[in-house]
């Protein structure tokens, strides 16, 4: 019998993987949170192997967990109220805000949730807390204004809103590097949504409209928050799902079309990743996820009742999804965008690619030749690592590593062809 070759076998086994994965559907396991409050804040921490986790929720609800949410540990419930907000600097310092119709209470937890510290009272209530460091942090009072500490948290001191805001509705934090931080807030004026970026800890503002009544009602408020792609990219989402993108720092906003009824939550990855989350039109939980900016969507339904109102990454196949109704759900990655690409076949124009296997060029021929072809090439997690234009029916894929690939194939009507290939 003649002997099988160490390429084919590889190529053999890399194929019998990629069938296995295409029996999976997109994989959604609900964690028993025993509690019906939403869950508003979520913290992944890696820690070697694992990750540290925290999800705290309102009727202070918080609980963590090292072993990929398999099981919960209740922390301490601290001040009594009936909404709060956690911010985590690392594995130790959690600070909480629970405040009711009365008053807030701010605290401090030193050993990660097992107990807190109590620090200041206030006699307001608040929407958003955000912590830079161990000492400097912000905190917006019910919407109407923004207070700051230098202390960690035992004297909070008003500062002026942004130029033309008249309330601040959500507030994030991005940390390009350890020494680097940008601040970013959004507002509304009568007509407008405004967006601020501070890249000074809060000094100076630096304020765009997001867009006008036409395109966004004021009443949205941007509750659903603001993520950041980089230091120039920011992206967030409204109540009904419309996604609104900016490239240049918030100058300008494109508007994108996300497959969400409801909209509640956002975030998003390099180099171009988002995830708008929320419900479908049967309040069934629901990511829609672009992995073009925004260009092109992909649905993924769970079976469960309630908004997606936040997510973490585990690892580059396992996710966690946090939301109302006590919603906490692993999301199984790896198959879901991996059924999600192949569903954007369309037989109208045929495609051939050769060589394949392939090591340098990858050559594309047309059943019916069309200028101003494009590609976009997938990993089998669903990720873009190229694209581009079709130049003389070739790409030149020489820089991939070896393993399993997807091309997508774009001719000018827009017919799609998505294709598998084997990079040596």
């Amino acid at each position: 019998m003649k002997a099988v070759s160490h390429n084919s076998k590889k190529i053999a086994l890399l194929l019998i993987c990629f069938l296995a994965a295409c029996q999976f559907k997109a994989q959604f396991i609900k964690v028993a949170s025993n509690t019906t409050v939403s869950l508003i804040d979520l913290s992944v921490i890696k820690k070697g192997a694992k990750n540290d986790i925290l999800i705290g929720g309102d009727q202070y609800y918080l609980v963590g967990s090292t072993d990929s949410c398999n099981s919960l540990t209740p922390l301490s419930a601290g001040p009594m109220g009936s909404q709060q907000r956690i911010c985590r600097i690392d594995s130790g310092h959690i600070f909480k805000l629970v405040y009711s119709d009365l008053q807030s209470q701010f605290s401090l937890s030193r050993n990660g949730g097992v107990s807190f510290w109590f620090r200041s009272f206030y006699f307001r209530t608040m929407l958003e807390l955000v912590m830079v460091d161990t000492t400097l942090g912000y905190y917006i009072n019910a919407g109407s204004g923004l207070y700051k500490t230098t202390d960690g948290g035992y004297t909070f001191n008003s500062i002026p809103l942004p130029l033309d805001f008249t309330r601040i509705r959500t507030m994030k934090r991005f940390c390009p590097n350890a020494t680097d931080t940008l601040l970013v807030f959004a507002g509304s004026v009568v007509d407008k949504v405004r967006f601020a970026v501070s890249s000074d800890k809060g000094n100076t503002w630096i304020t765009n409209s997001i867009a006008s009544a036409t395109a966004l009602s004021t009443s949205d408020h941007f509750k659903t928050g603001v993520h950041c792609l980089g230091r120039d990219t920011f992206v967030t989402v409204n109540f009904t799902g419309d996604v609104f993108l900016s490239v240049d720092n918030g100058v300008n906003w494109h508007k994108k079309q996300s497959t969400l009824i409801n909209g509640s939550g956002i975030y998003a990855t390099s180099p171009g990743h988002i995830y708008a989350l929320g419900s479908d039109a049967y309040n069934k939980a629901m990511v829609s996820v672009s992995n073009d900016l925004g260009d092109t969507w992909q649905s993924f339904v769970s079976p469960y009742s309630g908004k997606l109102l936040n997510m973490a990454m585990l690892g580059d196949s396992v996710a966690i999804l946090t939301g109302t109704d006590g919603l906490i759900l692993k999301w199984y990655m790896r198959e879901a965008l991996l059924t999600g690409i192949t569903s954007l076949e369309k037989q109208t124009v045929r495609y051939t690619l050769y060589p394949n296997p392939v090591s340098t060029t990858l050559n594309i021929r047309q059943e019916s030749p069309t200028s101003d072809l494009s590609y976009r090439i997938y990993n089998t997690l669903g990720e873009t690592l190229d694209s581009g234009l079709v130049i003389n029916q070739a790409v030149d894929v020489s820089k991939l590593p070896p393993g399993l690939f997807f091309i997508q194939v774009s001719d000018v009507g827009t017919a799609i062809r998505l294709l598998k290939f084997v990079k040596e």
